[in-house]
């Protein structure tokens, strides 16, 4: 919880810090939102060990796979990256290049879907067999 007031906070802050600097020097508030952002990305990544932990025993004690716990985790570090590298690029008005981001990010996730797709319909499988 702690951290979340230091993510909001820290927003607020640099929401003002952006409104101010735009007056003066309009070029730079792309760089004060961008420092944000790779603040926060790194106090999440230094809780994904957690996640990736957490993610782990509730696969261990549904009996779920290996490759299905490493698909969620790639799917779920496909999404935190591509919506980062998004914010990016919508901060700088490139549109075409968020676009980009958004397909290839959502084409990469359903490939990395692969294994709990493969296991849902093995899933299936088994239990419509006699």
């Amino acid at each position: 919880m702690n951290d979340v007031i230091k993510i909001s906070l820290g927003g607020i802050i640099c929401a003002v810090l952006i409104l101010i600097v735009k007056q003066y020097k309009s070029e730079y508030s792309p760089v004060i939102g961008t420092a944000f952002l790779v603040m926060v990305a790194v106090l999440a990544i230094s809780k994904m060990e957690d996640v990736v932990k957490g993610i782990s025993a509730l696969g261990d004690m549904a009996g779920v796979g290996a490759d299905v716990i490493s698909s969620v985790i790639k799917m779920i570090f496909v999404a935190l990256v591509a919506r980062i590298a998004a914010s990016v690029c919508e901060d700088v008005g490139s549109q075409a290049v968020v676009t980009g981001i958004d397909i290839g990010s959502r084409i990469l996730m359903l490939a990395s879907a692969f294994p709990i797709f493969k296991a849902l319909i093995e899933g299936i499988g088994t239990a419509l067999s006699p």
